[in-house]
């Protein structure tokens, strides 16, 4: 039986590995619709008017049909930019009548390249759509709260997740244009209950002057909600309420005073 000979590692041991990337095809159109003649006289006119512009392109593939659009290869970046820079203008002759006219090429990408983001800059883009809710009563439901704030635009995504006897949430809104009534609102309403909000955006100083002027209400009949407050804090002008909870004897309730936070010592 024949057999292979046994393979000798040393024989090739000086030769080096070479590795044959593939070109990469960079294809531009160009529309048909404002060049007058037939299918493939139309293909012509253009490759005329290339090589009288010497645009660089791959001539191997040569001009071909794609749909309404003729299609154009080059196999490098540099050329291919340029001739999308370019203002080609065609000296065409009307089908109706023996006048010459100018025509300009309308060159586009195949593919417009897309704006690739660092993930900083994905992370900042969607912090302008984020909200962070805090003080919500483990009670309510993702349903729940998400019908509330879906009030004000439309909803991308929300995560949920506790902490003690209450809710942390993350709304992503769509458009960033629901979040400008944060701007100046801290509070918000999940039911009855009152709410924190905090825009992901938001600067230290921003976060510091929510902090900042505290006062705490006290003697507040049993099971007050932060709605029932709502007055009381309209009229005084406070930017937020938190009233804290506890599970006494297996139930929810909430204690018979809360921290109520203003944006200026005066108020």
């Amino acid at each position: 039986m024949d057999v292979d000979p046994p393979f000798d590692n040393n024989e090739n041991s000086d030769q080096q590995s070479i590795t044959i990337e593939k070109l990469l095809d960079y294809i531009a159109l160009v529309a048909l619709n404002n060049i007058t003649g037939f299918k493939l006289s139309k293909l012509n006119t253009i490759k005329e008017a290339l090589a009288k512009y010497n645009v660089k392109y791959n001539i191997n593939l040569g001009i071909t049909r794609l749909q309404k659009q003729a299609k154009v290869t080059f196999n490098d970046k540099d050329s291919y930019n340029k001739f999308l820079k370019m203002e080609i203008i065609l000296q065409l002759k009307d089908e109706n009548s023996d006048d010459i006219k100018n025509a300009t090429l309308n060159i586009s990408p195949l593919k417009p390249e897309k704006q690739v983001m660092t993930s900083d800059q994905q992370k900042e883009n969607t912090n302008h759509h984020t909200i962070q809710v805090i003080d919500i009563p483990v009670y309510q439901k993702a349903a729940e709260i998400r019908a509330s704030f879906e009030i004000l635009g439309e909803i991308e995504r929300l995560y949920t997740k506790c902490a003690g006897f209450y809710q942390i949430a993350y709304i992503t809104y769509k458009s960033q244009e629901a979040l400008t009534y944060f701007e100046t609102n801290w509070r918000y309403h999940v039911g009855k209950d009152t709410v924190r909000v905090l825009p992901l955006s938001l600067n230290q100083d921003d976060h510091t002057l929510r902090k900042q002027f505290p006062l705490k209400l006290s003697g507040l009949a049993y099971n007050t909600s932060g709605y029932d407050l709502e007055p009381v804090l309209l009229k005084c002008k406070a930017k937020s309420c938190f009233i804290p909870a506890a599970m006494i004897r297996g139930r929810y309730s909430k204690y018979r005073y809360a921290y109520i936070h203003f944006s200026y010592d005066e108020d």
